[in-house]
């Protein structure tokens, strides 16, 4: 049967994997590929055709499994470009996989196969298309929207709560949390919407930068709904796919849904739960520390001197900046999803859209997942409850009709009180899928990056060399330090996840022995501990983003934004990942014990 098992495409064919892989202590010095872990990744992905040859592996020390990996974390930290990194990493995967081809043609063959193979892989899968057209929807949605007016709205709601410098930073950090559904949206809406009122209230452009950015990026990875569920789905069904081909403990794995993985994994983010609680512990105490501190003062000063000119002047004093955003700028030019100036700002239209893109997704889980239910003998059929409706439920086609409606009541709202046209609305709506354009192409290249990862083995041999050595309590938290390092040398959580989850599924499962709570914990501190780079690297998209939004230069935002992120990430490691290793307290109980040593370290 796994003979039969077509598992790689070389020389333009189809090709399978031999099932006599040496199993042997003697045998684990030549490289080879695990014929049913290389199953997992290409059974969906990839089409058997008639009289194909047979694959051959380049002879090699299993060491050499290690390549892609390595290659793409030193091409991350030297080009700081995760795009090429992957794509380096893919190839010099597909090197390894060259034998039989004469050496000078190997780099030209591998190339091919990096665009011909791992690429078109990635797409054909009917469930990675499901991931990509959600992703696209949503971003398609988020777009119009924004156009619409309806995202503005949405920051008008907690405009008139800017009275007091306490009351201005609860009120950022709560707009940042309606805007749950993107990061990019969240950071560029609370950013240029609240920038004109910061002065006012002696809050610097700094602390607003710090403040939309830590709390658009956790807020949107974590949410069930925002443009960030769909790429983590696609991570967490590859895994369980990886994982289910393993056999033995690793089968359970094969059949869960990424839906209930995905929340299984929310408690268990330590990073990002303890950034939104420092967050939150900063806006309430109104206090600084570090660098913060200083720029905080320095905006206090100059609010103070700008009050004592106006009442010299005989004025009234200034109570707001004079920023105006960008679209309202004499001779701006609007972009694809900038509202025309005098569109009416309401938040119903933000509103509305989001609520039918909750709704209708989580319904239609439920739906599919009683009518699957229904479908089976009643001899194995569960009862019937929330959770089972949900493990059987096709997660990521409830998404995509949730997308889809949410864009088409967007639509309906904004021709039907005429605030665009339809080709304004459609020009709106392709602009919006542009945004997650590049995040999407990291995907893919993740999901190439695994299926050469699998192919070659490096999963199987770590799994194997740092089962017997590495205790299972570390593992969690050794997971968060790679991902902390990783993410920010490359700036990108996709791309961190991409790496790190064909390594951690493996190595987790034979750590943990197939434990579902410890597997999951291991992927939590992936999905948690990859945002630190995102909230903090100069080379990530949203720091930039952050600091267009909030006219802060890169460097002062990454120098004021630091201290806070750092803190936050040693408390999550130290009292979250490595002390529920060690059985200190329950998982959830960590989230408690990271709040209460971030308030005290703070006010310390």
């Amino acid at each position: 049967a796994l003979q039969a098992l077509p598992l790689l495409r070389l020389d333009r064919t189809y090709t399978a994997v031999r099932a006599a892989s040496p199993t042997s202590d003697e045998d684990h010095g030549a490289f080879r590929v695990h014929p049913l872990h290389a199953a997992a990744v290409h059974a969906k992905s990839c089409a058997p055709r008639a009289g194909s040859p047979r694959a051959s592996i380049i002879a090699g020390p299993e060491w050499l499994s290690l390549l892609p990996p390595l290659v793409t974390l030193v091409a991350s930290v030297a080009l700081r470009q995760v795009i090429l990194a992957m794509l380096l990493g893919v190839w010099s995967g597909a090197l390894l996989l060259q034998a039989g081809v004469p050496l000078p043609l190997m780099p030209l063959t591998s190339l091919l196969r990096v665009f011909d193979t791992y690429l078109c892989g990635a797409f054909v899968s009917a469930e990675h298309a499901g991931v990509i057209l959600f992703t696209s929807l949503l971003g398609g949605t988020i777009g119009l929207v924004q156009r619409s007016g309806g995202a503005v709205g949405l920051a008008n709601l907690v405009k008139p709560l800017f009275t007091s410098r306490r009351r201005g930073l609860v009120s950022t950090a709560a707009l940042g949390s309606l805007v749950f559904f993107d990061d990019y949206s969240s950071i560029l809406i609370v950013g240029n919407s609240l920038r004109p009122l910061i002065a006012a209230v002696r809050i610097s452009r700094a602390k607003l930068a710090f403040i939309s950015h830590a709390v658009g990026v956790c807020l949107a990875s974590l949410s069930p709904v925002s443009s960030w569920v769909g790429l983590q789905l696609g991570y967490l069904a590859a895994t369980y796919e990886q994982l289910g081909a393993l056999g033995g403990a690793g089968a359970a794995f094969g059949q869960a849904d990424p839906f209930v993985g995905f929340m299984t994994t929310l408690p268990v983010r330590y990073f990002p739960l303890s950034m939104l609680a420092y967050v939150a512990i900063v806006a309430a105490t109104a206090t600084d520390h570090g660098p913060m501190a200083a720029e905080e003062a320095n905006a206090a000063r100059a609010a103070d001197a700008l009050e004592a000119r106006a009442a010299a002047a005989g004025g009234v004093a200034a109570s707001v900046s004079i920023d105006l955003p960008d679209a309202e700028q004499p001779g701006a030019s609007l972009g694809p999803t900038d509202p025309r100036p005098g569109t009416p700002l309401r938040s119903r239209n933000a509103l509305i859209p989001f609520s039918t893109v909750v709704v209708v997704a989580a319904c239609g889980m439920l739906v599919q997942g009683a009518t699957a239910l229904a479908a089976l003998p009643a001899a194995i059929r569960p009862p019937l409850t929330l959770v089972t409706a949900l493990r059987y439920a096709d997660s990521v086609t409830a998404l995509v009709w949730g997308s889809a409606a949410g864009w088409l009541a967007s639509l309906g709202l904004c021709l039907s009180q005429r605030l665009l046209s339809v080709d304004e609305a459609m020009q709106a709506w392709v602009g919006g899928i542009k945004d997650v354009l590049e995040p999407t192409i990291v995907l893919l290249l993740a999901w190439a990056l695994g299926h050469v990862i699998a192919d070659v083995g490096t999963a199987t041999f770590l799994a194997r060399a740092l089962q017997a050595g590495l205790p299972a309590w570390g593992l969690a938290a050794l997971v968060s330090l790679l991902s902390y390092v990783i993410s920010f040398a490359c700036g990108s959580s996709f791309g961190t996840m991409g790496i790190l989850f064909p390594l951690v599924g493996p190595l987790a499962l034979a750590v943990g022995g197939g434990d579902f709570a410890f597997v999951h914990r291991c992927f939590g501190a992936v999905m948690g501990g990859s945002l630190l780079g995102n909230v903090c690297s100069p080379i990530s998209d949203t720091t930039i983003l952050a600091s267009l939004a909030t006219r802060t230069p890169v460097d002062a935002h990454v120098k004021m934004s630091t201290p806070y992120v750092a803190l936050a990430g040693l408390v999550a490691l130290v009292f979250g990942d490595l002390a529920v290793g060690l059985g200190a307290y329950p998982p959830l109980a960590a989230i408690g014990v990271c709040t209460g040593v971030l308030y005290v370290a703070h006010k310390w």
